[in-house]
């Protein structure tokens, strides 16, 4: 008997069964075009570190262009008319954390030789301590600072490099956030430009993001293949 006279005969097993295997050919079909659900590790936002630095100077001689005792805050400072500056660094997290926070503040002055540091000396250093932020504030007169700095490369007798100097701020801070417990230690440079007729402070305004592993669900597609593979069985079905 021929396979045509057989299939005729059962004809109706034989519909049976490609019903049957179309509808599993479908549903495989669908099964592998949904993604598969795989637990991922990630990085998520924690916290972040908020420090900012800025400061000014008072007027102390009378002159021309400001009265006497004026404040002011400018990109260069007279020696003559602002020696001394005032500046502020404040510390905080967002959120708010329930922290101690000590920092230290450190005025250095160097000499460099392409960029590689031959002499540093400490001007000056002071220390705070606070609870959920911090705010330390300054003043240093720069002639003074200048005359350091003078009076160290004089003696040291070579000016083929530069000078300078900057505020070292150190940061320390532990206790909770966001329910995670957190001990930490930050630097923040501060450049200062001390020149032979003026001086100037940079500014800061910086943010650090601080992460922590956590996991999630995240839709994994299965291979292309295996849908090749049941499209074509449904199609062989049908």
């Amino acid at each position: 008997m021929s396979l045509e006279m057989l299939i005729r005969k059962n004809y109706k097993i034989v519909l049976i069964l490609s019903i049957l295997f179309l509808g599993i050919s479908i549903y495989a079909h669908y099964t592998v075009t949904k993604p598969d659900l795989k637990e991922v590790e990630v990085d998520v936002r924690h916290y972040s570190a908020i420090a900012n630095f800025n400061g000014g100077a008072v007027v102390v001689k009378d002159n021309p262009i400001w009265p006497n005792g004026t404040f002011v805050k400018l990109p260069v400072y007279s020696y003559a008319l602002t020696p001394e500056y005032t500046g502020t660094f404040y510390f905080t997290t967002s959120p708010r954390g329930d922290v101690e926070i000590e920092t230290e503040t450190k005025i250095m002055y160097y000499y460099q030789v392409n960029d590689v540091p031959v002499w540093e000396k400490v001007y000056m250093t002071m220390t705070n301590s606070s609870s959920g932020e911090i705010r330390t504030t300054f003043s240093v007169n720069v002639s003074s600072l200048k005359s350091r700095i003078n009076a160290a490369q004089n003696s040291f007798g070579v000016f083929l490099g530069k000078t300078g100097a900057e505020v070292l701020e150190t940061v320390r801070y532990r206790g909770e956030i966001n329910g995670r417990d957190v001990d930490e230690t930050l630097t923040f440079r501060i450049p200062v430009s001390v020149e032979s007729t003026y001086y100037s402070f940079s500014t800061m305004n910086e943010t650090r993001d601080f992460t922590v592993k956590a996991t999630k669900m995240s839709k994994v597609p299965k291979p292309f293949y295996l849908q090749i593979i049941t499209l074509s069985a449904v199609a062989a079905s049908a």
